[in-house]
């Protein structure tokens, strides 16, 4: 059977679990999924995948989505409060054709994106950052973001309030507010990445980096503690931002990038983890939250392949290729899922009771975990009951 699972911080009823209070291990969310599951037979042992906004979250299949957490900026569509605890189906039929489905989900701070199969892209929630014109305006359903790039989308990322979508040839395009004054609402492809085949995207709160497919990581945006990891010695103080994507220095040859909020790690083609920025969330030996590495360093490692990478504010979890979860960094909402509110400097492994977890997404303080485990009675009529009562 597959569980998704939630853990940390539930102000605004992020872990869809029918109540308000932050969880210290990883809780079931299935007994409040809704009935939709049932009548859906391919869907006897769906592969859920999972999103994270600040506050708000995301299970979806190829076909359904289901949304709860903060509502007050729509980034979960209409709803009838300003956030929901009980995950919540979003109808694909209203977007979506018929022989379309769902490729991927990302959430940004108060939105969400939905990229289908065929490529074409939707917005839901916040349209404008902080201080734009835009600013208090919203979609309150997916509204299709229109055709931008005449090669197929295959790969979205969502920041705090700005975005970034990789094409089939490799190309990157931005949109959203990429600094303090300058807002975008129709993606732009990054002219001075057109000689380079970009492979992966990833956004942080205010910053953004790729990966080429010669291993090399570049970066762009806020440049305050260090989060790019680059020489910013010709930026303003009055304005720190940089515009242009610039390459951060290093012989070793990187496959994937996930942003922070200070912070930026990597893997390389060998499935180590990297990370540079705020020490907070660095899970390295120095700890000092004042202190900022200006390099990728190896995390210490723990023996397994790292697969995927998710952050948080100040914490990062990551997926192994046993298919094991492990978080470090700051605790104070358990959102580390370990059991406790301690900040943890090494990397800690989530126990998960014998699933072997192949998906997971942190919001701001919250973390989203997909997990399967063998089930002997797996041919019994009522085994759709197990993904509806995970308990």
């Amino acid at each position: 059977m597959t569980v998704v699972f939630s853990v940390g911080y539930n102000y605004y009823g992020q872990l869809g679990l029918n109540h308000f209070n932050n969880t210290l291990k990883p809780q079931p969310i299935g007994q409040y999924l809704t009935t939709s599951l049932k009548s859906n037979k391919f869907l006897k042992d769906p592969q859920f995948r999972v999103s994270a906004g600040d506050f708000h979250s995301v299970i979806y299949t190829n076909k359904i989505i289901f949304l709860f957490g903060s509502s007050s900026q729509y980034e979960i569509g209409e709803q009838k409060s300003s956030s929901t605890n009980i995950p919540t189906e979003l109808p694909t039929e209203n977007f979506l054709d018929a022989n379309d489905s769902i490729s991927q989900i990302v959430c940004g701070s108060r939105s969400t994106l939905i990229l289908s199969q065929v490529g074409l892209l939707f917005h839901m929630g916040a349209i404008g950052g902080p201080g734009t014109q835009d600013w208090l305006t919203f979609n309150r359903e997916p509204s299709k973001i229109n055709t931008f790039s005449k090669n197929k989308i295959l790969m979205i990322s969502a920041g705090g309030w700005h975005y970034l979508a990789l094409d089939k040839l490799g190309g990157v395009y931005s949109w959203g507010q990429l600094s303090k004054n300058e807002y975008w609402k129709v993606p732009k492809k990054i002219k001075s990445l057109k000689d380079i085949h970009i492979i992966n995207i990833s956004c942080g709160r205010q910053h953004s980096a790729c990966v080429s497919n010669e291993g090399k990581i570049y970066v762009w945006g806020c440049t305050t503690r260090n989060r790019l990891l680059v020489d910013i010695s010709d930026v303003p103080e009055e304005n720190p931002y940089v515009e242009t994507p610039r390459q951060i220095k290093s012989s070793i040859f990187f496959t994937h990038v996930s942003c922070g909020l200070f912070s930026t790690y990597a893997t390389d083609n060998k499935n180590n983890l990297y990370s540079g920025g705020l020490e907070s969330s660095l899970g390295r030996e120095n700890n000092n939250d004042n202190d900022q590495l200006v390099i990728l360093e190896k995390v210490k490692e723990i023996g397994e392949g790292v697969i995927k990478v998710s952050t948080g504010s100040f914490s990062c979890s990551f997926l192994t290729e046993e298919g094991n979860v492990y978080s470090f960094g700051l605790n104070n909402s358990g959102q580390l899922g370990v059991g406790d509110t301690i900040k943890h400097i090494f990397p800690q492994k989530v126990t998960m009771d014998g699933f072997m977890i192949f998906d997971i997404a942190c919001g701001a303080s919250h973390t989203l975990l997909v997990g399967m485990k063998d089930d002997d009675d797996d041919d019994d009529d009522d085994d759709d009951d197990e993904i509806i009562n995970n308990d």
